[in-house]
C-alpha cells in the first residue's frame, strides 16, 4: 500500500461473492506450493500460535485501515489479480475452506475417533 495505486483491475472486479465461493467451493481442489505449506517452517505445537498471532494481526488491519483498498491489486496464484479487500475476503474464505476439509476428515470412518476433538 506504500506504492503507487494499481492500474490494473482486479480479475474479479464487482464479483466479490463469486470469489469468495470460488474459494469455499472444495469440489475443485488446489495443491499448496512449497512456500505455502507452515509445516516446513514450525513445529506443529508453534503453528497454531503463529496462525492467531497472524489472524490477529490482519483483523487490527481490517478494522483499522483507512487505505483504499479497491485501487490496489496483486496477484492470486489461482484467482488472477485480486484488490486488497478482495485479498481480505479471500483470507477468510481460505480459512473457511480448511475448516470444512478438516470437518471432511473427520467425518471419515476411518479416522480415529479419539482424536476427533477439534
Amino acid at each position: 500500500l506504500q506504492s503507487p495505486a494499481s492500474s490494473t483491475p482486479s480479475a474479479w472486479q464487482g464479483r466479490d461473492e463469486d470469489l469468495v465461493e470460488s474459494i469455499r467451493d472444495r469440489s475443485t481442489r488446489v495443491e499448496s506450493p512449497e512456500r505455502g505449506r507452515p509445516a516446513s517452517r514450525w513445529p506443529h505445537e508453534e503453528l497454531f500460535r503463529q496462525f492467531d498471532a497472524a489472524r490477529g494481526r490482519t483483523i487490527e488491519f481490517a478494522a483499522t485501515t483507512t487505505a483504499p483498498l479497491r485501487s490496489f491489486c496483486f496477484p492470486h496464484m489461482v484467482f488472477g489479480d485480486l484488490d486488497c479487500y478482495q485479498w481480505l475476503l479471500a483470507m477468510c474464505a481460505h480459512c473457511e475452506r480448511h475448516h470444512a476439509q478438516m470437518l471432511e476428515v473427520i467425518a471419515d470412518a476411518n479416522f480415529p475417533r479419539a482424536a476427533a476433538t477439534v
